[in-house]
Protein backbone atom coordinates (compact mmCIF):
# COMPACT_ATOMS: atom_id res chain seq x y z
CA UNK A 1 0.00 0.00 0.00
CA UNK A 2 1.46 3.50 -0.98
CA UNK A 3 0.32 6.27 1.51
CA UNK A 4 0.46 10.04 0.96
CA UNK A 5 3.12 11.57 3.13
CA UNK A 6 1.17 13.96 4.57
CA UNK A 7 -2.94 12.80 4.98
CA UNK A 8 -2.07 9.08 4.87
CA UNK A 9 -4.14 8.59 1.74
CA UNK A 10 -3.97 6.77 -1.45
CA UNK A 11 -1.15 7.94 -3.99
CA UNK A 12 -1.51 7.07 -8.00
CA UNK A 13 0.96 7.28 -9.96
CA UNK A 14 -0.12 9.82 -12.81
CA UNK A 15 0.97 9.53 -16.74
CA UNK A 16 0.57 13.09 -17.30
CA UNK A 17 2.80 14.70 -14.94
CA UNK A 18 4.80 11.96 -13.73
CA UNK A 19 3.95 12.13 -10.21
CA UNK A 20 2.46 10.35 -7.55
CA UNK A 21 -1.01 12.12 -6.56
CA UNK A 22 -2.95 11.99 -3.30
CA UNK A 23 -6.29 10.58 -4.56
CA UNK A 24 -7.45 12.68 -0.56
CA UNK A 25 -5.85 15.52 -0.56
CA UNK A 26 -4.27 16.07 -3.76
CA UNK A 27 -0.72 16.48 -3.03
CA UNK A 28 2.14 15.80 -5.53
CA UNK A 29 5.17 13.28 -4.54
CA UNK A 30 8.26 11.76 -6.60
CA UNK A 31 7.81 8.17 -6.98
CA UNK A 32 11.01 7.60 -5.68
CA UNK A 33 10.03 9.23 -2.41
CA UNK A 34 6.47 7.21 -2.26
CA UNK A 35 6.27 5.82 1.93
CA UNK A 36 5.88 1.89 0.48
CA UNK A 37 4.67 -0.04 3.25
CA UNK A 38 6.91 -2.91 4.27
CA UNK A 39 9.35 -1.79 1.73
CA UNK A 40 13.59 -3.22 2.31
CA UNK A 41 15.51 -0.61 0.91
CA UNK A 42 17.65 -3.78 -0.61
CA UNK A 43 15.49 -6.34 -2.09
CA UNK A 44 11.43 -6.21 -1.71
CA UNK A 45 8.19 -4.58 -1.37
CA UNK A 46 4.94 -5.75 0.05
CA UNK A 47 2.31 -5.97 -2.58
CA UNK A 48 -1.07 -7.50 -3.65
CA UNK A 49 -1.24 -10.47 -5.98
CA UNK A 50 -4.64 -11.27 -7.59
CA UNK A 51 -5.40 -14.89 -8.84
CA UNK A 52 -7.85 -15.79 -11.09
CA UNK A 53 -10.02 -18.51 -9.99
CA UNK A 54 -10.34 -19.69 -13.67
CA UNK A 55 -7.12 -19.78 -15.31
CA UNK A 56 -4.93 -19.43 -12.64
CA UNK A 57 -3.39 -15.83 -14.32
CA UNK A 58 -1.56 -13.70 -11.65
CA UNK A 59 -0.94 -9.88 -11.85
CA UNK A 60 0.28 -7.82 -8.79
CA UNK A 61 -0.52 -4.33 -7.28
CA UNK A 62 -0.01 -2.27 -5.04
CA UNK A 63 -3.60 -1.05 -4.18
CA UNK A 64 -6.44 -2.64 -2.28
CA UNK A 65 -8.89 -3.14 -4.77
CA UNK A 66 -11.50 -5.44 -6.16
CA UNK A 67 -11.13 -6.72 -9.60
CA UNK A 68 -13.58 -8.24 -11.26
CA UNK A 69 -12.05 -9.59 -14.41
CA UNK A 70 -9.26 -11.51 -15.19
CA UNK A 71 -6.54 -9.69 -17.97
CA UNK A 72 -5.76 -13.20 -19.26
CA UNK A 73 -8.98 -15.36 -20.20
CA UNK A 74 -11.36 -12.65 -19.93
CA UNK A 75 -13.80 -13.83 -17.58
CA UNK A 76 -16.26 -11.88 -15.40
CA UNK A 77 -15.20 -13.09 -12.09
CA UNK A 78 -13.78 -11.77 -9.16
CA UNK A 79 -10.36 -12.51 -8.34
CA UNK A 80 -8.99 -13.64 -4.84
CA UNK A 81 -6.20 -11.71 -3.26
CA UNK A 82 -3.06 -11.78 -0.95
CA UNK A 83 -0.38 -10.07 0.20
CA UNK A 84 3.47 -10.97 -0.63
CA UNK A 85 6.88 -10.05 -0.67
CA UNK A 86 7.83 -8.89 -3.98
CA UNK A 87 11.37 -8.71 -5.31
CA UNK A 88 11.97 -5.34 -6.82
CA UNK A 89 13.40 -5.50 -10.93
CA UNK A 90 16.37 -3.77 -11.20
CA UNK A 91 14.64 -1.05 -13.98
CA UNK A 92 11.25 0.32 -15.18
CA UNK A 93 10.26 2.26 -17.96
CA UNK A 94 6.81 4.24 -16.46
CA UNK A 95 3.88 5.01 -18.79
CA UNK A 96 3.81 7.38 -20.89
CA UNK A 97 0.58 7.21 -22.93
CA UNK A 98 -2.52 7.46 -21.09
CA UNK A 99 -5.56 5.39 -21.32
CA UNK A 100 -7.79 8.08 -23.37
CA UNK A 101 -4.61 7.90 -26.42
CA UNK A 102 -4.64 4.52 -26.46
CA UNK A 103 -8.66 4.00 -26.57
CA UNK A 104 -8.44 6.71 -29.31
CA UNK A 105 -6.27 4.84 -31.14
CA UNK A 106 -7.47 1.54 -31.28
CA UNK A 107 -10.67 3.31 -32.50
CA UNK A 108 -8.73 4.95 -35.75
CA UNK A 109 -7.65 1.37 -36.55
CA UNK A 110 -11.04 -0.20 -35.92
CA UNK A 111 -12.58 2.21 -38.44
CA UNK A 112 -10.07 0.64 -41.30
CA UNK A 113 -11.66 -2.88 -40.04
CA UNK A 114 -15.22 -2.69 -40.51
CA UNK A 115 -15.85 -6.60 -40.07
CA UNK A 116 -14.87 -6.76 -36.77
CA UNK A 117 -17.72 -7.52 -34.24
CA UNK A 118 -19.41 -4.87 -32.65
CA UNK A 119 -18.83 -5.62 -29.07
CA UNK A 120 -14.77 -5.75 -30.13
CA UNK A 121 -14.73 -1.83 -30.82
CA UNK A 122 -18.03 -1.20 -27.98
CA UNK A 123 -16.94 1.68 -25.15
CA UNK A 124 -17.83 -0.92 -22.95
CA UNK A 125 -15.05 -2.95 -23.67
CA UNK A 126 -12.66 -0.60 -24.71
CA UNK A 127 -12.95 0.93 -20.85
CA UNK A 128 -11.08 -2.29 -19.94
CA UNK A 129 -8.03 -1.79 -21.19
CA UNK A 130 -6.11 -2.19 -18.04
CA UNK A 131 -2.51 -0.88 -17.61
CA UNK A 132 0.41 -3.51 -16.55
CA UNK A 133 3.95 -3.79 -15.98
CA UNK A 134 5.12 -6.92 -18.17
CA UNK A 135 8.67 -7.91 -17.07
CA UNK A 136 11.59 -8.01 -19.61
CA UNK A 137 14.95 -9.31 -19.48
CA UNK A 138 17.49 -6.61 -20.56
CA UNK A 139 20.77 -7.85 -21.96
CA UNK A 140 23.76 -6.28 -22.02
CA UNK A 141 26.57 -7.83 -24.82
CA UNK A 142 30.32 -7.33 -25.34
CA UNK A 143 32.63 -7.99 -28.78
CA UNK A 144 36.14 -7.18 -27.69
CA UNK A 145 39.18 -8.72 -29.51
CA UNK A 146 40.65 -9.28 -33.01
CA UNK A 147 38.75 -9.57 -35.67
CA UNK A 148 39.66 -11.77 -38.85
CA UNK A 149 36.67 -12.68 -41.61
CA UNK A 150 37.18 -13.62 -45.39
CA UNK A 151 35.77 -11.30 -48.23
CA UNK A 152 34.83 -12.64 -51.28
CA UNK A 153 34.98 -10.29 -54.55
CA UNK A 154 33.01 -12.42 -57.57
CA UNK A 155 34.84 -12.26 -61.29
CA UNK A 156 33.63 -9.18 -63.29
CA UNK A 157 33.85 -9.45 -67.52
CA UNK A 158 37.74 -10.85 -68.24
CA UNK A 159 38.47 -10.82 -64.60
CA UNK A 160 38.93 -13.62 -61.84
CA UNK A 161 37.31 -13.62 -58.89
CA UNK A 162 39.39 -12.80 -55.69
CA UNK A 163 39.55 -13.87 -51.86
CA UNK A 164 40.60 -11.18 -49.02
CA UNK A 165 41.43 -11.68 -45.66
CA UNK A 166 40.59 -8.30 -43.44
CA UNK A 167 41.76 -8.33 -40.13
CA UNK A 168 41.65 -5.60 -37.52
CA UNK A 169 39.86 -5.39 -33.95
CA UNK A 170 36.41 -5.12 -32.08
CA UNK A 171 35.49 -3.14 -29.15
CA UNK A 172 31.78 -3.24 -29.41
CA UNK A 173 28.64 -3.12 -26.36
CA UNK A 174 25.52 -3.76 -26.97
CA UNK A 175 22.85 -2.57 -24.18
CA UNK A 176 18.93 -2.60 -24.52
CA UNK A 177 18.20 -5.69 -25.95
CA UNK A 178 14.83 -6.67 -24.47
CA UNK A 179 12.76 -9.75 -24.28
CA UNK A 180 9.64 -10.51 -22.98
CA UNK A 181 10.44 -12.63 -19.49
CA UNK A 182 6.90 -13.48 -18.58
CA UNK A 183 5.57 -17.08 -19.88
CA UNK A 184 1.58 -15.34 -19.29
CA UNK A 185 2.75 -12.54 -22.52
CA UNK A 186 2.56 -13.84 -25.84
CA UNK A 187 6.41 -13.51 -27.68
CA UNK A 188 4.33 -12.85 -30.73
CA UNK A 189 2.41 -9.46 -29.14
CA UNK A 190 5.82 -8.76 -26.95
CA UNK A 191 7.70 -8.60 -30.47
CA UNK A 192 5.21 -6.69 -32.43
CA UNK A 193 5.03 -4.23 -29.79
CA UNK A 194 8.93 -3.32 -29.47
CA UNK A 195 10.90 -1.80 -29.80
CA UNK A 196 11.13 0.69 -26.59
CA UNK A 197 13.23 3.84 -26.13
CA UNK A 198 15.60 2.21 -23.43
CA UNK A 199 17.02 5.11 -22.62
CA UNK A 200 14.15 6.37 -20.79
CA UNK A 201 14.67 3.51 -18.63
CA UNK A 202 15.12 4.79 -15.11
CA UNK A 203 15.37 2.77 -11.76
CA UNK A 204 12.74 0.78 -10.66
CA UNK A 205 11.00 2.16 -7.74
CA UNK A 206 8.01 0.75 -6.14
CA UNK A 207 6.15 4.10 -6.22
CA UNK A 208 5.70 3.52 -10.26
CA UNK A 209 3.30 0.65 -9.73
CA UNK A 210 0.59 3.18 -7.79
CA UNK A 211 -2.38 2.59 -9.40
CA UNK A 212 -0.80 -0.07 -12.18
CA UNK A 213 -0.27 -3.48 -12.28
CA UNK A 214 2.23 -5.69 -12.95
CA UNK A 215 3.05 -9.60 -14.08
CA UNK A 216 5.72 -11.50 -12.72
CA UNK A 217 9.09 -13.15 -14.53
CA UNK A 218 8.87 -16.64 -14.44
CA UNK A 219 11.19 -17.36 -17.70
CA UNK A 220 15.44 -17.67 -17.05
CA UNK A 221 17.52 -15.11 -18.83
CA UNK A 222 19.02 -17.92 -20.94
CA UNK A 223 15.91 -18.40 -22.64
CA UNK A 224 16.92 -15.74 -25.07
CA UNK A 225 20.14 -15.36 -24.86
CA UNK A 226 21.00 -16.78 -28.13
CA UNK A 227 18.34 -14.72 -29.17
CA UNK A 228 19.83 -11.30 -27.72
CA UNK A 229 23.15 -12.38 -29.15
CA UNK A 230 22.21 -12.72 -32.62
CA UNK A 231 21.04 -9.61 -33.33
CA UNK A 232 24.34 -8.31 -31.61
CA UNK A 233 26.09 -10.60 -34.15
CA UNK A 234 23.82 -9.26 -37.15
CA UNK A 235 24.62 -5.47 -36.20
CA UNK A 236 27.84 -5.94 -36.42
CA UNK A 237 28.10 -7.63 -39.43
CA UNK A 238 25.77 -4.62 -41.36
CA UNK A 239 28.23 -2.08 -39.44
CA UNK A 240 31.59 -3.93 -41.04
CA UNK A 241 29.77 -4.22 -44.07
CA UNK A 242 29.02 -0.38 -44.35
CA UNK A 243 32.72 0.45 -43.16
CA UNK A 244 34.44 -1.77 -46.12
CA UNK A 245 31.98 -1.59 -48.46
CA UNK A 246 31.61 -5.35 -49.07
CA UNK A 247 27.81 -5.61 -49.47
CA UNK A 248 27.27 -9.08 -50.19
CA UNK A 249 30.55 -10.35 -50.38
CA UNK A 250 30.83 -10.88 -46.85
CA UNK A 251 31.27 -15.08 -46.68
CA UNK A 252 28.25 -16.68 -44.87
CA UNK A 253 30.03 -18.13 -42.20
CA UNK A 254 26.99 -19.94 -39.64
CA UNK A 255 26.19 -17.73 -36.45
CA UNK A 256 27.97 -20.07 -34.19
CA UNK A 257 31.61 -18.96 -36.26
CA UNK A 258 30.32 -15.37 -36.08
CA UNK A 259 30.10 -15.50 -32.53
CA UNK A 260 33.99 -16.35 -32.40
CA UNK A 261 34.92 -14.06 -35.02
CA UNK A 262 33.52 -10.78 -33.38
CA UNK A 263 33.96 -12.46 -29.95
CA UNK A 264 30.52 -11.62 -28.87
CA UNK A 265 29.76 -12.66 -25.17
CA UNK A 266 26.44 -11.75 -22.76
CA UNK A 267 27.83 -9.96 -20.21
CA UNK A 268 25.07 -9.39 -18.17
CA UNK A 269 21.53 -9.99 -17.90
CA UNK A 270 18.49 -7.94 -15.28
CA UNK A 271 14.77 -7.23 -15.36
CA UNK A 272 13.10 -4.14 -16.74
CA UNK A 273 9.62 -3.55 -16.04
CA UNK A 274 8.11 -2.27 -19.59
CA UNK A 275 4.65 -0.80 -19.39
CA UNK A 276 1.85 -2.27 -21.70
CA UNK A 277 -2.09 -1.55 -21.90
CA UNK A 278 -3.61 -4.76 -22.15
CA UNK A 279 -7.44 -5.92 -23.03
CA UNK A 280 -8.89 -9.26 -23.70
CA UNK A 281 -12.04 -9.90 -25.79
CA UNK A 282 -13.07 -13.06 -24.97
CA UNK A 283 -15.87 -14.95 -27.77
CA UNK A 284 -16.85 -18.44 -26.75
CA UNK A 285 -13.65 -20.87 -25.79
CA UNK A 286 -11.24 -18.24 -27.16
CA UNK A 287 -9.95 -14.50 -26.53
CA UNK A 288 -8.22 -12.48 -28.64
CA UNK A 289 -5.35 -9.62 -26.64
CA UNK A 290 -5.18 -5.95 -27.85
CA UNK A 291 -2.37 -5.00 -26.36
CA UNK A 292 -0.16 -1.24 -27.18
CA UNK A 293 3.44 -0.13 -26.34
CA UNK A 294 2.78 2.54 -23.01
CA UNK A 295 5.98 4.35 -23.70
CA UNK A 296 5.53 4.69 -27.92
CA UNK A 297 1.91 3.98 -28.65
CA UNK A 298 2.52 1.12 -30.90
CA UNK A 299 -0.38 -1.42 -31.08
CA UNK A 300 -0.59 -5.19 -31.63
CA UNK A 301 -4.23 -7.27 -32.00
CA UNK A 302 -5.80 -9.97 -32.64
CA UNK A 303 -8.74 -9.06 -35.19
CA UNK A 304 -11.49 -11.63 -35.50
CA UNK A 305 -14.08 -11.23 -38.21
CA UNK A 306 -18.08 -10.96 -37.77
CA UNK A 307 -19.54 -13.19 -40.47
CA UNK A 308 -22.86 -11.14 -40.29
CA UNK A 309 -20.69 -8.44 -41.55
CA UNK A 310 -18.12 -9.89 -43.53
CA UNK A 311 -21.81 -11.20 -45.94
CA UNK A 312 -22.87 -7.96 -45.69
CA UNK A 313 -19.89 -6.34 -46.92
CA UNK A 314 -19.58 -8.95 -49.56
CA UNK A 315 -23.41 -8.78 -50.90
CA UNK A 316 -22.37 -4.85 -50.73
CA UNK A 317 -19.36 -5.64 -52.81
CA UNK A 318 -21.61 -7.97 -55.14
CA UNK A 319 -23.68 -5.69 -56.25
CA UNK A 320 -21.70 -2.72 -57.04
CA UNK A 321 -19.57 -5.13 -59.49
CA UNK A 322 -23.07 -6.29 -60.96
CA UNK A 323 -23.11 -2.58 -61.77
CA UNK A 324 -20.33 -2.57 -63.01
CA UNK A 325 -20.37 -5.63 -65.22
CA UNK A 326 -24.00 -3.75 -66.05
CA UNK A 327 -22.26 -0.53 -67.00
CA UNK A 328 -19.85 -1.99 -69.30
CA UNK A 329 -21.97 -4.42 -71.02
CA UNK A 330 -20.28 -7.75 -69.25
CA UNK A 331 -23.47 -8.77 -67.34
CA UNK A 332 -24.71 -12.06 -68.75
CA UNK A 333 -25.01 -15.12 -67.07
CA UNK A 334 -22.95 -17.31 -69.08
CA UNK A 335 -19.90 -14.99 -68.13
CA UNK A 336 -20.65 -15.06 -64.97
CA UNK A 337 -20.72 -18.70 -64.23
CA UNK A 338 -17.07 -18.04 -66.00
CA UNK A 339 -16.07 -15.90 -63.50
CA UNK A 340 -17.70 -17.63 -60.52
CA UNK A 341 -15.67 -20.80 -61.56
CA UNK A 342 -12.50 -18.82 -61.25
CA UNK A 343 -13.97 -17.42 -57.63
CA UNK A 344 -14.25 -21.13 -56.64
CA UNK A 345 -11.33 -21.89 -57.58
CA UNK A 346 -9.36 -19.25 -55.08
CA UNK A 347 -11.70 -20.29 -52.53
CA UNK A 348 -10.13 -23.71 -52.30
CA UNK A 349 -7.01 -22.65 -52.54
CA UNK A 350 -7.46 -19.96 -49.96
CA UNK A 351 -9.16 -22.58 -47.38
CA UNK A 352 -6.20 -25.28 -48.06
CA UNK A 353 -4.00 -22.58 -47.07
CA UNK A 354 -5.84 -21.75 -43.83
CA UNK A 355 -6.00 -25.19 -43.22
CA UNK A 356 -2.41 -25.82 -43.25
CA UNK A 357 -1.58 -22.38 -41.48
CA UNK A 358 -3.40 -24.01 -38.37
CA UNK A 359 -1.98 -27.48 -39.00
CA UNK A 360 1.73 -25.66 -38.89
CA UNK A 361 1.17 -23.39 -35.78
CA UNK A 362 -0.24 -26.58 -34.13
CA UNK A 363 3.46 -28.23 -35.10
CA UNK A 364 5.52 -25.34 -33.97
CA UNK A 365 6.33 -24.14 -30.07
CA UNK A 366 7.13 -20.45 -31.06
CA UNK A 367 6.25 -19.08 -27.37
CA UNK A 368 9.36 -19.90 -26.03
CA UNK A 369 8.96 -18.35 -22.46
CA UNK A 370 5.59 -20.32 -22.02
CA UNK A 371 7.37 -23.67 -23.37
CA UNK A 372 9.73 -22.72 -20.95
CA UNK A 373 7.33 -22.74 -18.08
CA UNK A 374 5.77 -26.01 -18.99
CA UNK A 375 9.38 -27.59 -19.42
CA UNK A 376 10.05 -26.33 -15.80
CA UNK A 377 6.58 -27.17 -14.23
CA UNK A 378 6.83 -30.90 -15.92
CA UNK A 379 10.35 -31.39 -14.16
CA UNK A 380 9.14 -30.36 -10.81
CA UNK A 381 5.92 -32.94 -11.16
CA UNK A 382 8.43 -35.52 -12.61
CA UNK A 383 10.61 -34.73 -9.25
CA UNK A 384 7.07 -34.78 -6.90
CA UNK A 385 7.09 -38.51 -8.76
CA UNK A 386 9.76 -39.40 -8.79
CA UNK A 387 10.15 -39.13 -4.76
CA UNK A 388 6.67 -40.40 -4.38
CA UNK A 389 8.14 -43.70 -6.61
CA UNK A 390 11.37 -43.66 -4.53
CA UNK A 391 9.22 -43.65 -1.12
CA UNK A 392 7.03 -46.40 -2.58
CA UNK A 393 10.60 -48.82 -3.64
CA UNK A 394 9.70 -48.63 -7.23
CA UNK A 395 12.29 -45.72 -8.70
CA UNK A 396 13.76 -48.13 -11.22
CA UNK A 397 9.69 -48.00 -12.61
CA UNK A 398 9.64 -44.44 -12.49
CA UNK A 399 10.54 -42.54 -15.70
CA UNK A 400 10.56 -38.62 -16.75
CA UNK A 401 8.10 -37.41 -18.89
CA UNK A 402 8.39 -33.95 -20.67
CA UNK A 403 9.12 -32.27 -23.96
CA UNK A 404 11.34 -29.87 -24.44
CA UNK A 405 10.74 -27.87 -27.70
CA UNK A 406 13.72 -27.09 -30.01
CA UNK A 407 13.74 -23.33 -30.22
CA UNK A 408 14.82 -21.83 -34.38
CA UNK A 409 15.40 -18.38 -32.58
CA UNK A 410 15.39 -15.30 -34.91
CA UNK A 411 16.04 -11.80 -34.54
CA UNK A 412 13.49 -10.05 -32.94
CA UNK A 413 14.42 -6.96 -34.83
CA UNK A 414 15.18 -9.11 -37.98
CA UNK A 415 11.69 -10.10 -37.42
CA UNK A 416 9.81 -6.94 -37.35
CA UNK A 417 11.91 -5.05 -39.93
CA UNK A 418 10.30 -8.17 -42.33
CA UNK A 419 6.68 -7.90 -40.74
CA UNK A 420 6.36 -4.11 -41.69
CA UNK A 421 8.15 -4.64 -45.08
CA UNK A 422 5.61 -6.95 -45.78
CA UNK A 423 2.88 -4.55 -45.03
CA UNK A 424 4.26 -1.93 -46.72
CA UNK A 425 4.49 -4.01 -49.50
CA UNK A 426 0.96 -5.36 -49.66
CA UNK A 427 -0.07 -1.50 -49.17
CA UNK A 428 1.29 -0.90 -52.39
CA UNK A 429 0.03 -3.81 -54.19
CA UNK A 430 -3.70 -2.89 -53.11
CA UNK A 431 -4.45 -0.53 -55.97
CA UNK A 432 -2.61 -2.35 -58.08
CA UNK A 433 -4.20 -5.44 -57.73
CA UNK A 434 -7.86 -4.10 -58.07
CA UNK A 435 -7.12 -2.12 -60.98
CA UNK A 436 -5.65 -5.44 -62.55
CA UNK A 437 -8.47 -7.55 -61.66
CA UNK A 438 -11.06 -5.06 -63.51
CA UNK A 439 -8.41 -4.80 -66.84
CA UNK A 440 -8.46 -8.80 -67.01
CA UNK A 441 -11.91 -9.04 -66.45
CA UNK A 442 -12.45 -6.66 -69.35
CA UNK A 443 -9.57 -8.75 -71.36
CA UNK A 444 -10.96 -11.94 -71.07
CA UNK A 445 -14.23 -11.14 -71.89
CA UNK A 446 -13.23 -9.31 -75.27
CA UNK A 447 -10.65 -12.43 -76.01
CA UNK A 448 -14.05 -14.77 -75.11
CA UNK A 449 -16.24 -12.73 -77.27
CA UNK A 450 -13.90 -12.95 -80.51
CA UNK A 451 -13.03 -16.90 -79.84
CA UNK A 452 -17.06 -17.70 -80.05
CA UNK A 453 -17.48 -15.58 -83.22
CA UNK A 454 -14.08 -17.23 -85.05
CA UNK A 455 -14.48 -20.81 -83.93
CA UNK A 456 -18.11 -20.93 -82.71
CA UNK A 457 -19.37 -20.60 -79.22
CA UNK A 458 -20.06 -24.49 -78.64
CA UNK A 459 -16.54 -25.58 -79.46
CA UNK A 460 -15.31 -22.55 -77.33
CA UNK A 461 -17.62 -23.41 -74.48
CA UNK A 462 -16.70 -26.95 -74.60
CA UNK A 463 -12.85 -26.30 -74.54
CA UNK A 464 -12.97 -24.00 -71.33
CA UNK A 465 -15.35 -26.13 -69.87
CA UNK A 466 -13.41 -29.31 -69.85
CA UNK A 467 -10.61 -27.27 -68.53
CA UNK A 468 -12.47 -26.35 -65.69
CA UNK A 469 -13.97 -29.11 -64.94
CA UNK A 470 -10.51 -30.72 -64.81
CA UNK A 471 -9.49 -27.97 -63.11
CA UNK A 472 -12.06 -28.89 -60.18
CA UNK A 473 -11.45 -32.63 -59.92
CA UNK A 474 -7.75 -32.36 -60.13
CA UNK A 475 -8.34 -29.70 -57.32
CA UNK A 476 -10.57 -32.07 -54.92
CA UNK A 477 -8.08 -34.64 -55.62
CA UNK A 478 -5.04 -32.97 -54.08
CA UNK A 479 -7.43 -30.92 -51.29
CA UNK A 480 -8.17 -34.92 -50.24
CA UNK A 481 -4.51 -36.06 -50.18
CA UNK A 482 -3.11 -33.06 -48.77
CA UNK A 483 -5.59 -32.01 -46.27
CA UNK A 484 -6.00 -36.22 -45.10
CA UNK A 485 -2.39 -35.76 -43.40
CA UNK A 486 -3.62 -33.18 -41.13
CA UNK A 487 -6.09 -32.82 -38.53
CA UNK A 488 -8.72 -31.05 -40.01
CA UNK A 489 -9.66 -33.87 -42.29
CA UNK A 490 -13.48 -33.09 -41.18
CA UNK A 491 -12.92 -29.90 -43.03
CA UNK A 492 -12.36 -30.95 -46.21
CA UNK A 493 -15.91 -31.52 -47.31
CA UNK A 494 -16.36 -27.46 -46.52
CA UNK A 495 -13.78 -26.94 -49.16
CA UNK A 496 -15.57 -29.56 -51.05
CA UNK A 497 -18.52 -27.19 -51.70
CA UNK A 498 -16.54 -24.66 -53.79
CA UNK A 499 -14.73 -27.83 -55.82
CA UNK A 500 -18.15 -29.15 -56.70
CA UNK A 501 -19.05 -25.23 -57.68
CA UNK A 502 -16.31 -25.15 -59.94
CA UNK A 503 -17.78 -28.13 -61.46
CA UNK A 504 -21.09 -27.02 -61.57
CA UNK A 505 -19.47 -24.13 -63.40
CA UNK A 506 -17.84 -26.17 -66.52
CA UNK A 507 -20.99 -28.43 -67.03
CA UNK A 508 -23.29 -25.52 -67.26
CA UNK A 509 -20.15 -23.80 -69.79
CA UNK A 510 -20.06 -26.98 -71.89
CA UNK A 511 -23.72 -27.72 -71.70
CA UNK A 512 -24.12 -23.65 -72.64
CA UNK A 513 -27.87 -24.02 -72.29
CA UNK A 514 -30.00 -21.41 -75.17
CA UNK A 515 -32.38 -20.57 -72.32
CA UNK A 516 -30.48 -18.21 -69.69
CA UNK A 517 -32.69 -19.41 -66.75
CA UNK A 518 -30.26 -22.40 -66.07
CA UNK A 519 -27.49 -20.04 -66.04
CA UNK A 520 -28.64 -17.96 -63.16
CA UNK A 521 -30.22 -21.10 -61.40
CA UNK A 522 -26.64 -22.13 -61.37
CA UNK A 523 -25.12 -19.19 -60.53
CA UNK A 524 -27.15 -18.75 -57.25
CA UNK A 525 -26.19 -22.43 -56.41
CA UNK A 526 -22.42 -21.92 -56.64
CA UNK A 527 -22.57 -18.60 -54.79
CA UNK A 528 -24.63 -20.75 -51.94
CA UNK A 529 -21.62 -23.05 -51.95
CA UNK A 530 -18.77 -20.87 -52.47
CA UNK A 531 -20.18 -18.95 -49.07
CA UNK A 532 -20.11 -22.07 -47.40
CA UNK A 533 -16.96 -22.12 -48.51
CA UNK A 534 -16.21 -18.19 -47.18
CA UNK A 535 -17.97 -18.88 -43.82
CA UNK A 536 -15.43 -21.91 -43.04
CA UNK A 537 -12.40 -19.50 -44.32
CA UNK A 538 -13.90 -16.78 -41.30
CA UNK A 539 -13.74 -19.74 -38.60
CA UNK A 540 -10.22 -20.87 -39.49
CA UNK A 541 -9.39 -17.10 -39.04
CA UNK A 542 -10.91 -16.54 -36.70
CA UNK A 543 -9.06 -19.42 -35.42
CA UNK A 544 -5.72 -18.21 -36.25
CA UNK A 545 -6.24 -14.69 -34.77
CA UNK A 546 -7.44 -15.94 -31.53
CA UNK A 547 -6.12 -18.03 -28.50
CA UNK A 548 -7.09 -20.64 -26.50
CA UNK A 549 -8.31 -19.46 -23.16
CA UNK A 550 -4.74 -20.20 -21.13
CA UNK A 551 -4.95 -22.11 -18.21
CA UNK A 552 -1.92 -21.92 -15.95
CA UNK A 553 -1.18 -24.52 -13.39
CA UNK A 554 0.90 -22.76 -11.66
CA UNK A 555 1.86 -19.68 -9.51
CA UNK A 556 4.39 -17.77 -10.48
CA UNK A 557 4.62 -16.15 -6.92
CA UNK A 558 5.49 -18.55 -4.29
Amino acid sequence: MISCLKCNGTLKYDIVSRLLVCESCNSHFAPEDADIAGAEESKEFDATVYNCPRCGGEVISLNNQVVSNCSYCGEQVQLTSRMMKIEKPKAIIPFEVTKDRCIKTFKERMNKAPCVPDDFKSQGNLDGFRAIYMPHWVYKGEQKGELSYIVHEPPKKNSASYYYYVNGEVDLTYEGMAHDASSSFPDSMSELLAPYNMSKMVDFAPGYYAGFYADAADVAAEVYEYEAESAMINETKELLTKMSDTKGMIENYSPDLWKEVVHSEIKESYIAMLPVWFMTYRSKDRVSYITMNGQTGRMAFDIPVSKPKFLLLSAVFGVLASFFLFIFKLSNPPLCTFFLAFLAMWMVLRHRQSIELITKKKGVMSDWGENYAKVKQAKERNKKLREAAKRAGMEDLHEDVYVTAEANYTSREEYIREKEAIGKRRDKRKGLVISAAFVILYAVSQVFSVLMSLIGGKIVGFMVAAAIVIVGIWMGVENVIRLTETEETGNIMKGGFSVLSIIICGIMIGWFPEDYTFFAIANVVVLVLITITAIDIIDKHNRLGTRKIPHFEYSKFK
